[in-house]
């Protein structure tokens, strides 16, 4: 890929939504070239220090469920409407970057900036307890589904508790054989099976 070409990707959000507005979002975000990155329990740990610590950083920002695969991370998130103003610090793992046209590449107190910090916080605390500088930590982007309704939420809070248990059906298991169940899951929210 040029580096033309890569301003030229295709956006997986939503066109018209507002990824900063009140909104509930379940989110997968995966290791880089979904390795088997996550299985050590000191690896673990410091992504689940991340994930607890993100309230402390993004104004309104309310955590649900949560979940760490041996190669991807699924989490339900609560954005509330002061989450816009961005919190105090909201930027601190990762600056905002600005584009030639001098508006920030990812507005403050959206999803975006929330797992971009995630990530930045997560790959820098790794890289000073040793993971090399050479290995990339997360695959880029990531997938986004926006919660319509409870019957939604209970649905997504399910696949994500029972996940674990499913890792072998798992779509994103390089061994799995997603079943219908999988399946069935992921069409429902609109997401094609890789």
């Amino acid at each position: 890929m040029t580096a033309s070409d890569a301003h030229h990707r295709r956006s997986i959000r939503l066109k018209q939504f507002d990824y900063a507005s009140a909104a509930a979002y379940f989110v997968t975000i995966c290791a880089y070239e979904r390795r088997l990155l996550f299985e050590p329990l000191g690896v673990q740990t410091v992504i689940a220090t991340g994930w607890r610590d993100l309230p402390h950083h993004h104004r309104g920002l309310e955590l649900d469920a949560f979940v760490i695969m041996p190669n991807h991370l699924h989490f339900v998130v609560f954005v509330g409407e002061t989450a816009s103003a961005g919190g105090p610090g909201a930027q601190q793992a990762a600056p905002l970057q600005v584009r030639a046209t001098g508006r920030p590449g990812v507005a403050s107190g959206s999803l975006g900036s929330i797992v971009r910090s995630f990530k930045a916080r997560v790959t820098r605390d790794l890289r000073r307890d040793g993971w090399p500088e050479s290995n990339p930590v997360w695959q880029r982007n990531y997938y986004e589904h926006v919660i319509c309704n409870e019957r939604d939420l209970t649905r997504v809070r399910k696949y994500i508790a029972d996940n674990p248990a499913r890792w072998h059906a798992d779509r994103d298991n390089p061994d799995g054989m997603p079943d219908a169940d999988e399946r069935d899951f992921w069409f429902d929210l609109g997401a094609r099976l890789p």
